[in-house]
């Protein structure tokens, strides 16, 4: 390859004439042609695919691992189950609770009827002295509205200890009921944290969990762009590189939030992946419109050869003997949209024709025949 420097001078070498030709016999290429159009500049914004949720699944109650229901990368359903924790010793406390409920029960039930029986008892006793003054003692009367309170208050405490035996029940109940370890949300399973007979502690992991289907571009953006960022989420496109795909987001949120040390903050864009197979950490580039429409030139992306010097593409330049030959141009990238790059290049105008397949084995000044692409170029697997 050759650096920008020299370009310049190969150009000129490349249109001198049949002197400077290379005896080889013409290489065959691919070509497609550049296009001047009018267009927006775009702000390309880097960042990288998360899965909407991702949770280290822990489990409340701790003992020992009984179980495992689950392996890595194994598709996962809300509440279906991780992980059975021994849950004998609960059970066993379950157990003792409940009959300690039914001797609560027993014990209300006895005061209950204490209760009624001396009700009745200083009930009688008014009675009687309404009916006759002085016909019952005073400290008859007196001891009697004191049983009658004590076995109110019996009752009471009753109540309260049949109370607490049912609250000590429901908790033995949902800590079994935590025994047994869900997920949370609809997954894939991406590293199991246990094996059979390990002892959890309380809120121990048990597995990392991420979600499935939609997922979330998170790119930062420059503060001093923040104004054309916020204005024009509607008009964001987000491209996975590794797949050379591009997706238009269901929906754009910015974090209102700038970082004090990158000068950044970041818009959250959620993507619907259909049939691709999109992953969690994919590096991602979202690019906005900036500024008005203004000339440029539109190659296609397989055009563009890149080396120390910078970008390029090989024009393929006619020559006065009748003979084509790859000529190197340098351009400025200005962004990429889909399969084209839109470039400045004062080398290049409307209608040139530019390699877009074979580029990659060309040399300066190498004698070319060029071949027809398909509209927008082509692309190199």
């Amino acid at each position: 390859m050759v650096d920008s420097a020299l370009r310049n001078a190969v150009a000129f070498l490349c249109l001198a004439g049949p002197t400077f030709a290379q005896a080889a016999p013409p290489t065959p290429v691919k070509t497609a042609a550049v296009h001047a159009e009018s267009t927006q500049a775009r702000l390309a914004l880097t960042g990288e695919l998360r899965a909407r949720s991702r949770a280290r699944v822990a489990a409340i109650e701790g003992g020992r691992v009984e179980s495992i229901h689950f392996d890595e990368a194994q598709p996962i359903r809300a509440g279906e189950t991780l992980v059975t924790i021994d849950g004998r010793r609960l059970r066993n406390e379950l157990a003792q609770a409940e009959a300690e409920l039914a001797v609560r029960q027993a014990q209300l039930a006895i005061e209950r009827a204490t209760e009624a029986t001396a009700r009745q008892d200083l009930a009688a006793y008014r009675a009687a002295e309404a009916a006759r003054k002085g016909s019952v003692a005073d400290m008859t009367l007196r001891r009697s509205e004191r049983d009658a309170g004590v076995a109110a208050a019996r009752v009471l405490v009753a109540e309260r200890e049949l109370a607490r035996s049912e609250t000590a029940i429901e908790r033995l109940r949902i800590a079994i009921g935590d025994l047994v370890v869900t997920a949370p949300f609809d997954g894939v399973v991406l590293e199991r944290l246990v094996e059979p007979g390990e002892w959890l502690a309380p809120g121990a992991a048990v597995a990392v969990l991420v979600s499935r289907g939609t997922l979330e571009a998170w790119v930062e953006v420059p503060e001093s762009a923040s104004a054309n960022a916020l204005r024009k989420t509607a008009d964001l496109a987000v491209r996975i590189d590794a797949l050379d795909l591009t997706l238009t987001p269901l929906e754009v949120r910015a974090v209102p939030d700038v970082d004090p040390r990158s000068r950044r903050f970041r818009l959250i864009a959620t993507l619907e992946p259909g049939d691709a197979e999109l992953l969690p950490g994919m590096s991602v580039t979202a690019e906005i419109p900036t500024g008005a429409p203004q000339p440029m030139l539109r190659v296609p992306t397989d055009a563009l050869v890149r080396d120390a010097g910078g970008d390029f593409v090989w024009l393929a330049a006619s020559r006065p003997d009748g003979t084509t030959m790859a000529m190197p141009v340098t351009v400025r990238l200005r962004f990429k949209r889909g399969a084209h790059a839109f470039v400045d290049a004062p080398g290049l105008s409307d209608g040139a024709r530019v390699v877009v397949e074979g580029n990659e084995r060309l040399r300066p000044m190498t004698i070319i025949t060029a071949l027809d692409a398909a509209p927008g170029g082509t692309e190199r697997r």
